[in-house]
C-alpha cells in the first residue's frame, strides 16, 4: 500500500493534533468527580463458603465485628441475602463498599432485619476477552447460591438481590439465562458499569449468542447504573437495554457526579443510595412487591429528594397550602418551588386534571448535599390545579423567558441578572450524540448554583457551577433543557441582586474521545477499508468520497464519520512512516527471508507426506501450540499496516492465552482461529513458485461489503485472524503490491 500525505497538509494535521491534544489536555484536568471514598471504621472480614480448587474461585461471606463473628461461629444466616459479582479481572473484596455501608446503618439504626453480604471471588480472572471463562464463571455463580440456599434452610424470608459491577453484570445474567430456580428466587439485579446492549468489543461469535440470549431473558428486573461520559471502559449508551431501569451517577439524587469505571463501586454517595433502596426493599413485604412497585421505588430512592407524600382530597387539604390563580400558570411553562425541607408536605399538590377531587404531590428533591433546602421542578400541565405551600418561594417560568442556546467549538457567552432567586432556563438543541458539552457559570457574588440538564432518560446535575453533560444516544429524540437555579439565599433574601455569566461550548478534545467509544468496534473495520482503498489508483477526490459515504453508512453520524475519517487518515500515515523504518530493518537483517525459509524447511524435513501434514495439524487445537503459529503469521504479514491493526486486535488474545490457556485437545463451535491456521500450512505446504500481482489488502473486500449491507456475522477476532491466514497464504505464492501514486 502507498499513501503519504502531501506537504502542503502535512502542517494542517500537525497543528490540528496539537490543538486537539491542548484541548483534551485542557478538559481532563476539570473532568474530575466529586465522589467520596467509602472507608471501614473496623476490619474488613471475609470468610469462604465454597471453592473451587482447581480454577481457584471462592464464594465468601462479609462482614465486621461481632456481627460476622457470631455468623461464621453458627452459620445461621437468616437476613436478606446480597452477592455482590465483580468484573473483570476484578476482586471479590470490592463488596466491602456496599457490605459496610449496610451493616453499619442497620446497627445503627437498631433495623428489625439484617443484610447477609456474599461475594464471589473469581481470582481476578480476565474474562471480557473470553466468552469460555464467562460461562464458568456463571456455573459457579449457581453452584454457590446453591450451597448458599442449603445453609439458610428455610429461614430465607426475602429473595436475592445480585449485584454485579462491569462484565459481573453479564455474568449473573448467565447464570439467570441457565437456571430457572435462579429467576425464580432473584428479587433484582443492579449492575454498574455493565455494557447490558451490546459488548463495546464483538471479540468472538460467543459473545453475540450470549447477548442474544440474555437480550431476552425479561422476567427478572434490572436496575442499571453508570458512570456517564467519564467510564473510561464501558460506553454508557450500551449500559441501557429494553429491559433496564437506567440511571447515571451524575443525575442521582445527592451523587450529582460522573465516575470513572473503578470509583462506580467506591463512590459512597452512590453506595448509600442504593443501600437506601435496599432498605426500603426490605420493609415491603414479599407477597406485596411487583415489577410496577420495584419501579417506583427506585424512581423515588435515585431520582427525588425520598420523601414520600401521601394523595389527599382536595376538602380535606391543610390550610399551609394556596391555591395558584388559573392565569398566572396558563401563562407559564414550567412551575418551579422552593423551601426548607419538611417530612409532612410537599410544596405542591396538583390535580391531573381541572376538577378533581384528589390531589397528588409533585416529587421534591434536594438542592444540595447538606439537605436543607427541597425543590419542585414541574412542566406545567394543560387543565390541572395547583396549590402551593405557604413557606416555599415559586417561580413560573414562561415560554418567553426560555432561551435556545446555539453551542459551537468556540466559548460563547450570555449575561443575565438575578433580583431575588431565579431559575433560568435554556434549550440546547439535540445534533448529535457524540458532543460534549462545556457549561461554566459565573456569578458576582461567588455563590454555588445549581446546574441541572435533562434530556430523555438522561440527567446530569452540577453543584459547583461546572457541568460536562452530553445527550445518551443516537436515539434521543428531542431536545435539553438546562435549568440554573440560583442558591436557596437568593430566593429568601430581600436583597439579593447578582449578576451572572453563563459561558457554553463544545468540547472538542471530548467530542473526538465519545466518537471513539462510540465506534470503538468499528474502527479496526474502517481502518481495513482505508487500507484497501489507497492500495489502488483512484483520483484522491473519489477516494475521500468513497470515505465519507462508507463511513457515514457504518456509522450513521456525520460527526462520527468526521472523526474517524481524520483518525484514520493520522493512524495510516503515522504507521507508514513507522513501517516503511521497521521494513528497512527487517531488510538489512533478513528476517522475512530467515523466517520463511525456516517455515518451509519444517514442511519439507519434517512433514515428509500428507498424512504427517494433517497429523501436524491437529495441533492447532491446542491452544498455546497456536498462540506461535499466529505470533509467526503476525511476523511474516506482507503489509505493515494490518500488522499494527492485527497486533492490536491479537493482544487480548494473547492475554486469555496467558491467562488461562487450554491444555486440553478440544473442538468447539466454529473455531476458525484453527481453520485459519490449516489454511495457512496447507497454503504454505502446497505453495508454487508462481507470481501473483495483487493488493494484499484484497482480502478485506468482502468483509467491507458485508458489513456495509449490516449482513456480516464474523466477529472482529474470527475476521483478523482468517484475514492473516490468507495474507500469510498469499506472501507464500509470492504476493507483489500494485504500484500506485501516493495521496
Amino acid at each position: 500500500m502507498s499513501f503519504n500525505i502531501k506537504r502542503e497538509y502535512k502542517l494542517f494535521f500537525i497543528l490540528f493534533i496539537i490543538w486537539v491534544i491542548f484541548d483534551l489536555k485542557t478538559s481532563l484536568q476539570q473532568f474530575k468527580h466529586s465522589c467520596s471514598m467509602t472507608s471501614m471504621w473496623r476490619n474488613p472480614k471475609f470468610y469462604s463458603l465454597y471453592d473451587d480448587k482447581r480454577l481457584k474461585y471462592d464464594f465468601f461471606l462479609y462482614g465486621e465485628g461481632w456481627y460476622f463473628h457470631d455468623l461464621v461461629e453458627s452459620h445461621y444466616f437468616d437476613g436478606i441475602p446480597i452477592v455482590f459479582v465483580p468484573g473483570n479481572a476484578a476482586d471479590g473484596a470490592m463488596v466491602r463498599s456496599i457490605g459496610s455501608i449496610l451493616q453499619n446503618k442497620t446497627e445503627r439504626l437498631n433495623s428489625p432485619f439484617t443484610f447477609n453480604v456474599f461475594s464471589t471471588h473469581f481470582n481476578e480472572e480476565f474474562s471480557i476477552f473470553d466468552a469460555n471463562v464467562l460461562k464458568r464463571q456463571a456455573q459457579f455463580l449457581i453452584d454457590s447460591l446453591v450451597e448458599l440456599e442449603k445453609l439458610y434452610g428455610n429461614r430465607r424470608k426475602k429473595k436475592y438481590i445480585l449485584m454485579g459491577h462491569s462484565m459481573g453484570g453479564i455474568v449473573i445474567k448467565m447464570a439467570l439465562a441457565e437456571s430457572e430456580w435462579l429467576r425464580k428466587n432473584v428479587a433484582f439485579i443492579l449492575t454498574m458499569g455493565t455494557g447490558l446492549k451490546d459488548h463495546p468489543l464483538k471479540i468472538t461469535r460467543e459473545f453475540i449468542e450470549i447477548y442474544d440470549k440474555i437480550l431476552s431473558l425479561k422476567t427478572v428486573p434490572v436496575i442499571s447504573l453508570h458512570g456517564g461520559f467519564m467510564d473510561e471502559l464501558v460506553e454508557e449508551s450500551l449500559t441501557k437495554d429494553n429491559n433496564s431501569l437506567t440511571f447515571g451517577y451524575q443525575g442521582m439524587d445527592r451523587v450529582w457526579s460522573m465516575a470513572d469505571h473503578k470509583c462506580l463501586v467506591w463512590c459512597n454517595e452512590a453506595q448509600r443510595a442504593i443501600s437506601r433502596l435496599f432498605f426500603d426493599y426490605a420493609t415491603i413485604p414479599e407477597n406485596a412487591m411487583s415489577t410496577k412497585k420495584l419501579d417506583s421505588l427506585v424512581e423515588t430512592i435515585f431520582n427525588s429528594s425520598t420523601f414520600t407524600y401521601n394523595n389527599i382530597e382536595k376538602g380535606k387539604l391543610d390550610e399551609v397550602f394556596n391555591y395558584v390563580e388559573k392565569q398566572l400558570i396558563n401563562e407559564g411553562n414550567y412551575f418551579f418551588a422552593i423551601g426548607k425541607v419538611d417530612s409532612s408536605f410537599p410544596l405542591i399538590y396538583k390535580s391531573k386534571k381541572e376538577g378533581r377531587i384528589n390531589l397528588f404531590p409533585a416529587k421534591t428533591y434536594f438542592y444540595s448535599r447538606q439537605m436543607k433546602y427541597v425543590y419542585s421542578l414541574e412542566v406545567i400541565g394543560k387543565d390541572e390545579d395547583y396549590y402551593v405551600n405557604k413557606n416555599a418561594n415559586i417561580k413560573i417560568i414562561k415560554n418567553n423567558d426560555v432561551e435556545k442556546l446555539s453551542p459551537s467549538v468556540l466559548k460563547e457567552k450570555i449575561k443575565f441578572t438575578d433580583v431575588k432567586g431565579n431559575v433560568k432556563v435554556f434549550i440546547i438543541p439535540f445534533r448529535a450524540p457524540e458532543f460534549i458539552y462545556k457549561i461554566t457559570l459565573k456569578s458576582t457574588n461567588n455563590e454555588m448554583s445549581k446546574l441541572l440538564f435533562k434530556a430523555g432518560n438522561q440527567q446530569s446535575i452540577s453543584m459547583n457551577n461546572k457541568l460536562m453533560l452530553n445527550f445518551f444516544d443516537g436515539n434521543t429524540k428531542s431536545d435539553g433543557t438546562l435549568f440554573v437555579i440560583s442558591n436557596p439565599k437568593t430566593f429568601f433574601s430581600n436583597l439579593s441582586h447578582t449578576e451572572y455569566e453563563l459561558d457554553y461550548k463544545i468540547d472538542i478534545g471530548l467530542t473526538i474521545l465519545r466518537a471513539i467509544k462510540l465506534n470503538i468496534s468499528n474502527i479496526p473495520f474502517l481502518l481495513s477499508f482505508m487500507g484497501v482503498l489507497f492500495s489502488y489508483d483512484v483520483n484522491n477526490l473519489y477516494k475521500l468520497l468513497s470515505l465519507q459515504i462508507i463511513f457515514y453508512v457504518v456509522t450513521n453520524s456525520i460527526v462520527s464519520t468526521i472523526v474517524l475519517l481524520v483518525l484514520g487518515i493520522v493512524i495510516i500515515h503515522c504507521l507508514k512512516q513507522l513501517g516503511e523504518a521497521l521494513i528497512t530493518v527487517s531488510e538489512i537483517l533478513s528476517v522475512n527471508n530467515g523466517i520463511g525459509r525456516i517455515y518451509r524447511w519444517i514442511f519439507r524435513k519434517v512433514s515428509c507426506n500428507l498424512i504427517i501434514v494433517l497429523f501436524s495439524l491437529s495441533s492447532l487445537f491446542y491452544q498455546p501450540l497456536y498462540l506461535i503459529y499466529s505470533l509467526i503469521s503476525l511476523i511474516i504479514s506482507p503489509n505493515i499496516v494490518m500488522f499494527f491493526i492485527s497486533l492490536s486486535l491479537y493482544f487480548p488474545t494473547y492475554f486469555i492465552f496467558y491467562q488461562s490457556p487450554d491444555l486440553s485437545f478440544s473442538f468447539k463451535g466454529n473455531r476458525l482461529y484453527e481453520w485459519s491456521g490449516i489454511i495457512q500450512l496447507l497454503s504454505i505446504y502446497l505453495s508454487s513458485k508462481k507470481n501473483t500481482y495483487i493488493s494484499p489488502w484484497i482480502f478485506s473486500i468482502p468483509h467491507w461489503i458485508l458489513i456495509t449491507f449490516n449482513t456480516f456475522n464474523l466477529t472482529v477476532w474470527e475476521y483478523v485472524i482468517m484475514a492473516q491466514a490468507i495474507s500469510i497464504s498469499l506472501m507464500f505464492f509470492n504476493v507483489k503490491k500494485i504500484k500506485t501514486k501516493t495521496l
